[in-house]
């Protein structure tokens, strides 16, 4: 278990950000979470690397950014998959590692290692985890290998729309015959409800069916099933050579010369200070970031000072995004053919 001092869990103000005590308590039991990871992969040989807003913050803060409140870590495939399979017999009660793989109402295309779901008010364990009433966890990305061309990664980019818009599809009927209605009320939720109407849910398996070469049970879970063949997708690309490594599951709005990281920069972790521990990072830290937030990451975006520069170079890139998006998502419109 880790240590801290009282100091730690008293209200604070951080870079101009007024912190409570009760979020300095999901920071702490968030790191023990972390703790539990980290002695899982040190007895198995399996290397991780702080990643986005965690990463941002050993560098920046020396600890959690202010205004955060997760923590996210990044492995290559095969440490990935190795921590994977070895998660359910490894971790230690309370902890444990939901996947797709092993928990049938998982969907999501990365793992996370967890200390409990929902709210628990035992003794034991708000002793154990600092006072935080609430299950935390750590999310844990995969890095693969890099797609050598611009068309096979735009594939694998259009698989994953698919995807996300049968997904959505699923819910909003599962929503519609539980309520009577959907409940997400924004105008691309609409739109998406008024594109598919016309289509049943059968349509949409059917046709994921044909683009992957791959059968659907329908009895079991089928959020699940896409997403592990999503993830399946992933990881084709056996070139453990390539220059670059890519996180596919944050890839989808990024264009294929800015998705990759190169491979040198995870060549090793070295340690960095975070709160009162320490944490690894990818040896070319400083690169992955630059890469994930621009080149003034060192300096913390005041949201409040909207004329600022880092804000209108955030601005600018999300215009970006949103412009290669509606370029993809015709793309995706012309390959389903029912639009």
């Amino acid at each position: 278990m880790l240590e801290f001092d009282d100091k730690f869990f008293e209200d604070e103000v951080r870079d101009g950000y007024f912190v409570r005590s009760e979020m300095k308590r999901r920071w702490a039991a968030e790191m023990e979470v972390l703790a539990e990871i980290d002695r899982v992969c040190k007895k198995n040989g399996i290397t991780y690397f702080a990643d986005w807003g965690t990463l941002l913050g050993a560098v920046r803060h020396n600890g959690f950014i202010p205004w955060d409140d997760d923590m996210d870590i990044v492995m290559l495939r095969s440490d990935y998959m190795r921590f994977l399979s070895i998660a359910q017999k490894e971790l230690l009660p309370p902890f444990m590692g939901i996947n797709i793989y092993h928990y049938e109402d998982f969907d999501r295309t990365f793992m996370t290692v967890q200390n409990g779901l929902g709210l628990n008010l035992n003794e034991n364990f708000l002793n154990r985890f600092h006072g935080c009433p609430y299950g935390s966890g750590v999310d844990i990305f995969c890095l693969d290998n890099m797609w050598e061309s611009e068309e096979e990664f735009y594939d694998i980019v259009q698989l994953t729309d698919f995807v996300s818009l049968v997904n959505k599809v699923i819910d909003m009927r599962r929503e519609e015959k539980e309520f009577g209605k959907i409940l997400e009320k924004d105008e691309h939720w609409l739109q998406i409800k008024k594109e598919s109407d016309a289509f049943s849910t059968e349509d949409f398996l059917l046709k994921a069916e044909s683009m992957c070469n791959v059968k659907i049970d329908r009895k079991k879970n089928i959020k699940n099933q896409l997403f592990r063949i999503l993830d399946g997708a992933y990881s084709l690309c056996d070139n453990d050579k390539s220059e670059f490594v890519v996180n596919m599951a944050a890839a989808t709005c990024l264009e294929y010369h800015h998705a990759g990281f190169k491979r040198e920069w995870y060549k090793e972790a070295v340690e960095l200070p975070f709160e009162n521990i320490t944490i690894p990072v990818p040896i070319g830290y400083h690169k992955v970031l630059e890469q994930l937030y621009g080149i003034n990451y060192l300096s913390p975006i005041r949201y409040s000072h909207g004329a600022d520069e880092h804000m209108r170079e955030d601005m600018q890139q999300a215009r970006d995004i949103i412009k290669n998006g509606k370029k993809r998502i015709e793309n995706l419109e012309k390959i389903l053919g029912v639009y």
